[in-house]
């Protein structure tokens, strides 16, 4: 991967991170740390993440959080990302050599659990990824739970990520162009489940939409893939046509001059 010239500084740039499982997530850590070598970690807005590009898309979320609330705008460099990154390949590939796979087994009363329809395989994974990626990453103490023996898992509310530098108005899709050395990423977990997602994704100035499940357990799935491609035409042509201005209070449009 070669260095961008400057005449693509200021493109707004969209990182997909792809699922496969423990494999495709040390795979991203890699592709992390060439962009922050290259300078286009920390111009990246938005990240899209399923399956294992999400354990590190999370990850690597939360150091992000915890760079952009310590260091105002003007303060950050290269240098913190790359140093950000080698931090998550050390966290994760510690993370991993704890065989989280058979500790989701070892709990006696975890798996009295699991046997319930209320808490899956699944639930204890994410129970055990909490444990020993993204908690040690937050740096914080948690509250706790369960009369104080368990600390509470840290919500996606939790987050929102608050530059010291920026007002408590700040949104990232619509304030980020001010920032010129950071940007404030927006994280997109999962991937598209049906029309309506793809449009969205289309509007927002996506290129293309990449999907298989969507379409594959759809109940009609020929019906479905018809429905996604008039829904990426459809959200493509919005874009490209401009939407008006989104305003934060309603505002009439009709004229209110000679009303009683």
């Amino acid at each position: 991967m070669e260095a961008p010239d400057s005449s693509a500084s200021a493109a707004k740039i969209g990182l997909a991170l792809s699922g496969g499982g423990f494999r495709a997530a040390l795979f991203h850590v890699g592709v992390l740390a060439r962009l922050a070598e290259l300078g286009i970690l920390r111009r990246v807005e938005v990240i899209s993440s399923v399956s294992g590009g999400s354990i590190i898309g999370a990850l690597y979320y939360i150091h992000v959080k915890n760079l952009l609330e310590r260091k105002p705008d003007s303060e950050i460099t290269d240098e913190d990302y790359v140093e950000l990154v080698e931090t998550i390949h050390r966290e994760f590939r510690e993370g991993i050599q704890k065989n989280l796979r058979a500790r989701a087994f070892l709990n006696i009363v975890k798996n009295v659990w699991m046997a319930k329809a209320t808490y899956s395989r699944s639930d204890r994974l994410g129970d055990l990824y909490d444990k020993f990626f993204y908690k040690p990453a937050w740096g914080k103490e948690r509250p706790k739970r369960l009369f104080g023996l368990v600390d509470t898992q840290i919500a996606m509310s939790e987050l929102k990520i608050h530059p010291p530098d920026e007002p408590a108005s700040f949104r990232p899709d619509e304030d980020n162009a001010r920032r010129r050395h950071a940007k404030v990423p927006v994280l997109v977990d999962a991937g598209v489940g049906t029309a309506s997602d793809a449009a969205i994704a289309m509007e927002l100035g996506c290129d293309g939409v990449l999907m298989n499940t969507a379409i594959a357990e759809a109940k009609e799935p020929a019906v479905m893939a018809r429905a996604m491609k008039l829904a990426v035409e459809s959200g493509r042509l919005a874009y490209l046509a401009g939407r008006m201005q989104k305003r934060r209070y309603a505002d009439p449009s009709s004229p209110l001059a000679g009303l009683i």
